[in-house]
């Protein structure tokens, strides 16, 4: 539910209008495994909205707040407000929260409410073009012996070491595009993890935004056939050693991410 509403706050809002479900619900429970508290407005006995937010020492953060009018037009936001304030929020002296600078009718309500700007988030692009390019892929084990191994592969555009992935077509789920790719180039089929779904950015040498997804999966069968017109080589390596070759760091932390949940759920 709290993922469902988190998706129309991003549209209310105008941004990320094409995230899906599976992918706010494993931002909802990241956010939840960090200390945030998530509660869900009623209306008339039907769930109408909801609020994201943390207690920290000083303030209450909030970091989502929704409140769906479709429900009923009486319904307003300066309500489920003041039901936060009363009931969870207690005798906090401060309460702060985020809203994009594109949202302008919420920023309107907020400040109806007493709040003022307290400081303004800067934000930098670095990309020279616009667009953002968008790749899917996995970081991929195995067990041999009872060991743990990733599969890394070179790619032969750049010689960077990393994970498979690769380019959308039309009508392909992100989760499509990932099978296909690991398929392609290393001739593999993979079993997905439910709840381990990372995004990253980074500039191409064009100074492009690119975007990445990555699963987590696991294959039974290791035998690598590799496009050679895509990857140079492929290694099966223990965590530790993938790590050293991985050529980027934001890779590695995909990576770390991925090694604790295998550890966390004894996969």
């Amino acid at each position: 539910a709290l993922a469902t509403y988190n998706v129309a706050l991003l549209e209310q809002h105008g941004i990320e209008s094409s995230i899906e479900t599976y992918e706010a619900e494993r931002r909802i429970e990241e956010f939840l495994e960090d200390g945030y508290q998530g509660v869900i407005f009623e209306w008339e006995g039907h769930a109408a909205g909801y609020c994201l937010y943390k207690l920290l020492p000083k303030f209450v953060f909030v970091r989502q707040f929704y409140v769906d009018r479709k429900i009923n037009k009486k319904l307003r936001a300066a309500d489920a407000f003041a039901a936060l304030r009363s009931g969870e929020f207690g005798d906090y002296a401060s309460i702060r929260l985020d809203v994009p600078d594109r949202a302008t009718s919420s920023i309107k309500v907020w400040e109806e409410l007493g709040f003022v700007p307290r400081s303004i988030r800067l934000e930098l692009q670095t990309a020279t073009k616009s667009g953002t390019r968008k790749s899917c892929g996995a970081v991929i084990y195995r067990r041999r012996w009872g060991r743990l191994l990733f599969l890394i592969i070179q790619h032969e555009k750049g010689g960077h070491w990393g994970f498979p992935k690769g380019h959308g077509v039309a009508h392909e789920s992100e989760m499509e595009t990932a099978r296909r790719e690991i398929l392609e180039e290393t001739g593999l089929s993979v079993d997905f993890i439910d709840g381990f779904y990372e995004r990253l950015y980074y500039l191409t040498p064009r100074e492009r935004r690119k975007e990445v997804i990555y699963f987590l999966s696991r294959v039974r069968t290791p035998k690598l056939t590799l496009q050679r017109s895509e990857i140079r080589a492929g290694q099966w390596l223990p965590f530790w050693e993938t790590r050293q070759l991985l050529t980027y760091e934001n890779t590695r932390l995909v990576l770390d991410k991925a090694h604790q949940m295998i550890k966390d759920r004894s996969l």
